[in-house]
C-alpha cells in the first residue's frame, strides 16, 4: 500500500507491506503519482516487509525517471531493504542516508 501527503512542495510517501513481483504492479501507479505530486519527494521505506528484484526495480525506476527538477530521497529503510541494497551493492547508486547493518565489511 502506498500513501502520501504533500506539505509545502514535499511529497512524503509511505510504502507499507511487500514490494515484490506479486505487488509491484499495484504499487507502481500510486507510487508514481506520489512522486509527481511535488518537486521534492521523501519515500519512507520503514514499513517495507519484503523486497525482491521487482520492488527494487520500482525504486530504481523512480530514481532514474524523476521529472526534471525533482529530487527523491529514500529514508527509514527497513532491515529487508537494507539487506537487498547491501546484497546488490546499490548504496552508492541511491546515495541516501542509510544505516548499514553490522554485517557489512569494508574491503
Amino acid at each position: 500500500m502506498v500513501s502520501y501527503q504533500v506539505v509545502e512542495n514535499v511529497s512524503r510517501v509511505l510504502i507499507e507491506g511487500d514490494m515484490t513481483i506479486y505487488t509491484a504492479s499495484e504499487i507502481k501507479t500510486p507510487l508514481w503519482e506520489a512522486v509527481q505530486a511535488a518537486p521534492v519527494v521523501e519515500v519512507d521505506l520503514s514499513q517495507v516487509a519484503e523486497l525482491d528484484s521487482a520492488g527494487l526495480q520500482l525504486l530504481v525506476l523512480i530514481k532514474k525517471h524523476l521529472p526534471d527538477g525533482s529530487k527523491v530521497t529514500f529514508v527509514n529503510h527497513s532491515q529487508v531493504v537494507i539487506d537487498v541494497i547491501e546484497l546488490m551493492q546499490l548504496a552508492a547508486y541511491f546515495n541516501d542516508p542509510l544505516v548499514l547493518s553490522g554485517r557489512s565489511t569494508l574491503n
